[in-house]
């Protein structure tokens, strides 16, 4: 992929648009699902941008995730309350944890779900709303991702803080960060987690805890997420510009947002990318041609 290309190829290829501004989203890398909520409603799009279905929140939405294999979603509302949906956004099974929750995230195959509340306590349920294990963390983690291949979650605090920790609640290695997190990512072998770090760059891990360096980027990094094959990452600066980057750090493509995205996803393949914007609309962009 060339630069020169690339950018002859990018476009906006569907749009969606929600009623209020965007809280975030999830995608399911396998089917290209994306899962998008605002404070008080869940959408689903397929890959094309097409609603599936909508679920209303009367309790609100503090956060939301989604399985890689489209198989399982999850919804978290400010009362503390876990509920496990299905592919149809259909509920399964409601739990009450007691903490309202700030960072969750469902394992590829829908078997697990970690959540991390802003008390510092990190949970692991699965998918029929069994405990599994409850820790304490040394600051409260913000951001939470499972490593595709092994049975790890990887969890960083908004600064201060990068862990991995076992679904016994173990902790298997930590760091002492010194940067504001905004975004936290991982590929599909675990070879590469990212950490989108604003003035200090994007940070990189393995998946033993190595600390792989930062990407000194030219701007400020608030938002990245990286690609299934680990070849690509996705970023967004404090000015609303996207880049695409490679493993080095070098920018292949660039895309100016109309307004400030709420969060960003690259398709596992670096061919698409989503994105959910402050003004409600959520963008589907094609990286490459006929994607």
């Amino acid at each position: 992929m060339s630069a020169q290309s690339s950018k002859a190829h990018i476009k906006v290829a569907w749009s969606q648009h929600l009623l209020t501004r965007p809280r975030g989203f999830a995608m399911a890398r396998e089917n290209g699902f994306v899962l998008a909520w605002d404070e008080f409603c869940l959408y689903l799009l397929d890959r094309r941008g097409a609603r599936q279905a909508q679920r209303q929140m009367p309790a609100g939405i503090a956060v939301a995730c989604s399985a890689d294999d489209g198989s399982a979603y999850a919804v978290l509302g400010g009362n503390g309350k876990l509920r496990w949906l299905a592919p149809d956004l259909s509920e399964r099974w409601l739990h009450s944890l007691g903490s309202p929750a700030v960072a969750a995230a469902l394992d590829p195959l829908g078997q697990y779900i970690a959540v991390a509340d802003a008390s510092g306590d990190l949970r692991i349920l699965d998918r029929h709303g069994r405990s599994i294990s409850k820790t304490r963390t040394p600051r409260p983690l913000r951001h939470v991702a499972f490593l595709p291949a092994a049975p790890f979650i990887i969890g960083c605090a908004d600064y201060g803080l990068a862990a991995c920790f076992d679904c016994l609640g173990r902790c298997i290695w930590r760091d002492g960060l010194v940067a504001h997190v905004g975004s936290l990512a991982v590929d599909s072998d675990g070879d590469q987690i990212v950490l989108a770090c604003f003035s200090e760059g994007i940070q990189l891990y393995d998946g033993k805890g190595k600390n792989k360096g930062r990407l000194h980027l030219a701007e400020p990094c608030r938002l990245a997420s990286i690609s299934y094959d680990g070849k690509w990452i996705l970023t967004v600066n404090l000015k609303n510009r996207l880049a695409l980057i490679d493993q080095s750090g070098r920018e292949l493509l660039e895309y100016r947002l109309e307004k400030s995205a709420i969060a960003v996803a690259i398709g596992p393949l670096g061919n698409h990318a989503v994105a959910a914007l402050s003004n409600g609309h959520i963008l589907g962009l094609s990286l490459r041609e006929g994607e």
